[in-house]
């Protein structure tokens, strides 16, 4: 019999849950309920695929305490599924691990709320990997499943571990897959929301195609490269501004090689508009180095 270690798991599950629940939040939007948790003591993050209001609009929420209250939007990244809502009414923040990502077989809780009160489902991680980016371009820093059965109103749950240490958030992926956002992923874009209201993302302003670039025999070169042909610019970008001209073809973005369309695309995501770049091009076969001010990416 291993009655003792059944109470234990029961009691240690019990005690995540009853702390967990000093942190969810439940929201009722357009006829579905949802939940989310406190990130800080008056920011609440959920997952963005579910929230459809402008920083005008109101939501409602039903805090830890079963309060109904309103909350309104400091902005989302549908990129990473997260968005941020700030209510008057304060309550317990998840608090983050220190250490490394959970490992394959680590045991979880899911935490959410439904309108009759806090809820949680228990699982495993069923895959712990390295890190990827979404359909919509988001990076997030570990790819994690969940061996877990989650109803549809605890998407947005926070997810702790067996320590009760907060790891992430719980959302659907496709085919009804239980991922996780990680807690470093949200902790990075909700600093970005905090900040700006949106997720800023480096422009070059410059449309480009991939190209062969020939080996240079006289100075021995052998191997064929892939340069970026810019095929048109801007007229009021950042690329024109820096002397870029059409024809010319971008070789690296600070020492990176941009042998694609893709690589330069993930290199401005990740640039910090109104930060200088520097740019190896060629131009008529002659090798130049130019610099450019970064700008922010429109967003329509």
């Amino acid at each position: 019999m291993q009655t003792a270690a059944l109470t234990t798991l029961s009691n240690d599950v019990a005690s995540i849950a009853k702390q967990a629940s000093q942190s969810t939040v439940a929201f009722r939007h357009r006829g579905r309920w949802f939940s989310g948790f406190y990130w800080r003591t008056d920011v609440i993050a959920t997952a963005a695929e579910l929230v459809r209001v402008t920083p005008s609009e109101n939501i409602a929420v039903l805090t830890p305490s079963q309060e109904n209250v309103e909350g309104t939007l400091i902005g989302q990244d549908l990129s990473t599924d997260l968005a941020l809502i700030r209510v008057k009414s304060t309550a317990h923040a998840v608090s983050a691990r220190s250490s490394a990502g959970p490992s394959l077989g680590d045991a979880v809780v899911a935490a959410g709320r439904s309108p009759d009160g806090p809820t949680c489902a228990v699982g495993f991680v069923g895959l712990a990997g390295g890190a990827w980016r979404s359909m919509r371009g988001g990076d997030i820093s570990a790819r994690i499943w969940l061996d877990i059965s989650m109803m549809p109103h605890a998407e947005g749950s926070a997810v702790f571990d067996a320590q009760g240490s907060f790891i992430g958030m719980a959302v659907y992926g496709p085919r009804r897959r239980v991922l996780v956002i990680p807690s470093d992923t949200i902790a990075r874009v909700a600093q970005e929301l905090l900040t700006h209201g949106r997720i800023r993302r480096g422009y070059l302003g410059a449309a480009v195609q991939a190209v062969a670039i020939q080996p240079d025999s006289e100075t021995g070169g052998t191997a064929k490269k892939t340069g970026l042909m810019i095929v048109s610019l801007d007229s009021a970008g950042p690329a024109l501004q820096a002397g870029l001209r059409q024809g010319d073809i971008i070789l690296a973005l600070d020492g990176k090689a941009t042998d694609s369309a893709r690589t330069l695309a993930g290199m401005l995501r990740t640039a910090d508009p109104g930060t200088s770049a520097k740019l190896a091009i060629s131009r008529s076969g002659q090798a130049i180095d130019l610099s450019v001010m970064l700008g922010e990416r429109p967003t329509a």
